[in-house]
């Protein structure tokens, strides 16, 4: 912001990253701002319908599936204020499990994209397949197997003709919702790491056609018992989009997650005292 100024295009991909981080710690409602802010960036620079506000409208979407799954932020700071651009994308209201329901605005925001992208000319039809894709999680997320059936065959489609390159992340489940366990390494909060030593939990499950995880055990590990099991239930309450094999979902058996974690030191527990 400082070198190019708060409406630059180029300050699109840092609007991005730093969203992106907001999703990962949970706190939809500012990355929600912030890809609004860049969507609003997008529109004033290059007009409506412009592709630069495609990655801002499938990140607002992936906010809402985030919050209906995970439920909204815990707390609201002063920090959501400055970023948020009302006018950019209307009804910024969180909808979490308590609604019943995804928030439409999500949809929204993923139809748009795609119609966006189809007025390009040439269409770019690795970005259309994987927008289309991500409407397939959509409606997987909220149940609609029907439409989501109908998403991915047509992003398939597209990604087929878009080459091998396009269609390999479709390969393999995608990880769409995971929070890791509180001992992890990306969310621990420490006063002292020289306190803590790094442990690891592994553990392997099946991801049905549906996204959904099943089966998890612990493949290998040298945390504690309590630890062990924290992973085991984040893995269970992950989401994945399901591997696709000619257009449609697939079960996928052995997926893996390996979590880095810190476990307090014997030697810092026994100087701790009572």
């Amino acid at each position: 912001e400082t070198a190019w100024g708060r409406g630059d295009l180029r300050m699109l991909d840092a609007l991005d990253r730093y969203a992106r981080w907001y999703e990962f710690v949970g706190r939809y409602t500012t990355a929600r701002g912030l890809h609004a802010r860049a969507l609003q960036i997008s529109e004033s620079r290059k007009g409506r319908n412009a592709v630069e506000g495609v990655p801002a409208l499938r990140g607002l979407a992936r906010t809402y599936y985030l919050e209906f799954l995970f439920g909204p932020e815990e707390a609201e700071t002063a920090e959501a204020s400055p970023t948020a651009a009302p006018g950019a994308l209307p009804q910024l209201q969180p909808a979490g499990p308590e609604a019943g329901r995804l928030n439409p605005d999500g949809e929204r925001a993923l139809k748009l994209a795609l119609d966006t992208l189809a007025k390009q000319a040439p269409v770019d039809r690795s970005a259309r397949g994987a927008t289309q894709v991500e409407l397939g999680d959509w409606y997987l997320i909220g149940n609609n197997r029907e439409r989501a059936l109908a998403a991915y065959r047509e992003g398939w489609t597209d990604l087929t003709a878009a080459g091998p390159e396009a269609l390999a992340p479709l390969n393999a489940p995608r990880r769409l919702a995971y929070r890791p366990p509180a001992a992890s390494i990306a969310r621990a909060k420490v006063s002292d790491p020289l306190d803590y030593e790094e442990r690891f939990v592994e553990v392997s499950f099946n991801v049905g056609a549906d996204g959904r995880v099943a089966d998890v055990v612990t493949v290998a590990t040298d945390a504690p018992t309590a630890i062990e099991k924290a992973a085991q239930f984040a893995a269970r309450k992950a989401r994945f989009a399901p591997r696709l094999e000619n257009g449609e979902p697939v079960a996928t058996a052995g997926v893996i997650i390996r979590e880095r974690v810190l476990v307090r030191s014997p030697k810092a527990a026994k100087g701790s005292g009572p």
